[in-house]
């Protein structure tokens, strides 16, 4: 049974890798198109609302300044902005770019955070947390 599953493993490998001999190009693309899909989905959904339910679990962080104030620190929002070029400021970058690069397809992950000093009213500001990679 296991030089089977071995077998066919090997098989579709190479079914899917093109050295099949039955697999055309545009069959090969569909095969790896189904076997990333589940990745992209759940990167896509991870944007779309992961990063906020993330966001919302999270509790407020509290302590007290040096000057004995009570600071209540808390993150208010997540986003991932969509890849940028690195000579083009504000200019999109794609895909195709970045792999002629040999390049990695980055976002910058933003969050908003607030804070208040002995119970006042919030104040923001917002910070740049790094680069996320971008699946598609």
């Amino acid at each position: 049974r296991e030089h089977l599953l071995v077998d066919g493993a090997a098989r579709r490998m190479a079914a899917v890798d093109g050295r099949g001999a039955s697999c055309s190009d545009t069959e090969v693309i569909a095969r790896l198109q189904e076997l990333v899909r589940p990745h992209v989905e759940s990167f896509d959904w991870f944007v779309q609302y992961g990063l906020e339910e993330g966001v919302e679990s999270l509790e407020p962080e509290e302590f007290q300044a040096p000057g004995g104030e009570r600071i209540s620190l808390w993150l208010d929002s997540a986003t991932l902005r969509s890849p940028k070029s690195e000579s083009r400021r504000e200019q999109d970058l794609y895909p195709s770019e970045c792999r002629r690069r040999a390049a990695s397809y980055t976002g910058q992950l933003r969050a908003v955070l607030k804070y208040s000093v002995d119970g006042g009213l919030p104040l923001e500001f917002e910070r740049a947390l790094g680069q996320l990679p971008v699946m598609v």
